[in-house]
């Protein structure tokens, strides 16, 4: 049977369907490059098209103040999800109710299939303009294996000539299922008026990947408490293990009756980072664990993809999610905008819903800034950030933004001999006022440390340790020196995983 990396490499005559979506890394870069008096532009739900007009905006200024030479590349990173005959021919899973008895219901894992790469400059006017006009959500191309024998003459091959390029891209694929391998290559972008099969409608409107459950909101939230207190009604918080994931999160809380509960699952996608002996460590420490929950702050790749690291066990566990769905946004035309969700993100979500509903646990956006759960001992509590963004200037007067995709967080608030705070991605200012009110002797800082507003969190009087989670290898300029600072003067120790493949916290 073709596998997944052999779906992409070794066929590079069959048509792919690329959807786009939006990263931190695109916001963070439109962010360091919008001139001051438009950065209010991107407060509040901006669609993709306004979105678009910024990338725009900075590409001509960035045109203007040098020529567009030959081979040059527009220096914002470029994301897809790839759809393929073999992602439609695996997801067909999904039409049917999941089975014991079923052999292939049995072998299916969740996989990811992602393009990351750079649009040559003088084609980019012609990709943003294809990506904002297109009626569908999708585009169609080839992508060239850098491995493949044909990836010099293919591209002046007459499939491809007698179609319109609209743009070639150089990056990756990052493929896995497990472990995580890369393909480097050219995505091919054309324009498309054939024919899409019908076995693909499926996948490339989404309609494959919708739930069944129904999210949790305010009329019937009292079932998250019936749920957890099977696991933890009267345990404790021992300790917390944060891993060293690179650029990324995973965190391990160990409750005292033994049971594990799992922050995140995240894994860098970087190559570099992910053969750092530390990482090495920590990924196979993280796969020896079986999770009892795991609450997931956002889905975000870099909080995700340690599923295709960890043991088959964490799909037995008890999931608690914010609702992707609701990511959603409605353009100026009134046609629903997923462009912020990518589509591995889509299917690990199915797949908890396929195989194991009754565990899922997905948090609506009414719970906004609430604590939805909290054990009879006041050790444990689970809270929700704000689904909003939230852009401004730090006291250093740098710009910052982070997404609502991030800050509509999971959060978890640990209290026993002292208290811990692990926020994911969300910003302090949209944290309930509740749980700032809390102190803090252990913060797992949110976002990677990166800029945002000072920390309005409650420092506790006794010892205080802040733990920084961030790549060596990020692009993102990650932690930021002011956010050190700050967490400096309240009395925090800064303690990076960066050395070391976990740092453990007594609690």
């Amino acid at each position: 049977m073709i596998t997944i990396k052999e779906s992409i490499e070794k066929n590079p005559k069959e048509k792919i369907y690329l959807k786009y979506y939006f990263t931190d890394e695109i916001y963070e870069e439109i962010v360091d490059n919008l001139p001051n008096d438009l950065l209010f532009r991107i407060d509040g739900v901006p669609d993709s098209e306004q979105l678009f007009e910024m990338i725009d905006y900075v590409y001509s200024a960035w045109q203007a103040y040098g020529s567009i030479e030959e081979n040059v590349e527009f220096p914002f990173a470029f994301h897809f999800s790839i759809i393929n005959r073999w992602v439609v021919e695996n997801d067909k899973v999904f039409e049917q109710e999941y089975s014991t008895d079923n052999i292939i219901h049995l072998r299916y894992r969740p996989f990811f299939l992602e393009f990351e790469g750079y649009c040559e400059a003088k084609s980019f006017p012609r990709l943003l303009r294809c990506l904002v006009d297109t009626e569908c959500s999708f585009l169609s191309g080839y992508f060239i294996s850098d491995n493949g024998r044909e990836r010099e003459t293919y591209l002046n091959k007459d499939r491809v000539s007698n179609e319109k390029v609209i743009a070639v891209l150089n990056g990756r694929v990052l493929v896995s299922a497990s472990p995580i391998e890369y393909s480097k290559g050219k995505l091919i972008i054309v324009e498309d008026s054939s024919h899409v099969p019908p076995e693909f409608k499926s996948v490339l409107n989404d309609s494959i990947y919708e739930c069944g459950k129904e999210s949790y909101t305010s009329t019937n939230y009292y079932e998250i408490e019936k749920i957890l207190n099977k696991s933890i009604l009267s345990s404790k918080p021992r300790w917390i293990d944060v891993y060293n994931v690179g650029q990324a999160y995973c965190a391990a809380i160990c409750m005292d009756n033994g049971e594990i509960i799992f922050s995140d699952i995240g894994l860098t996608k970087d190559s570099i980072e992910l053969n750092t002996k530390e990482i090495k460590r920590a990924k196979i420490e993280i796969k020896s664990i079986k999770p009892r929950i795991i609450i997931l702050s956002h889905w975000d790749l870099d909080h995700i993809l340690g599923v295709t690291n960890a043991s088959d066990s964490i799909y037995d566990a008890i999931w608690i999610v914010p609702d992707l769905w609701n990511l959603q946004i409605k353009n100026k035309k009134g046609k629903i905008d997923n462009r912020l969700i990518s589509d591995s993100a889509k299917r690990l979500l199915k797949y908890l819903d396929w195989k194991n509903r009754n565990q899922l646990i997905i948090i609506g956006d009414e719970l906004s800034q609430k604590c939805i759960y909290e054990n009879p001992t006041g050790t444990i509590s689970v809270w929700t950030g704000k689904r909003c963004s939230v852009s401004g200037r730090n006291e250093n007067n740098k710009k910052y933004h982070i997404t609502r995709a991030n800050n509509f967080g999971v959060l978890i608030f640990l209290k026993n001999n002292y208290t811990a705070l692990l926020p994911g991605d969300s910003e302090y200012s949209v944290m309930s006022d509740e749980l700032l009110d809390k102190e803090i002797n252990f913060l797992i800082v949110p976002h990677h440390c990166s800029k945002m507003s000072r920390p309005k969190i409650k420092s506790a009087k006794g010892k205080k340790k802040a733990i920084l989670s961030y790549g060596i290898h990020n692009h993102h300029h990650h932690p930021d020196n002011l956010h050190i600072k700050q967490l400096n003067e309240m009395g925090y120790s800064i303690i990076p995983t960066i050395g070391k493949y976990k740092i453990r916290l007594h609690i």
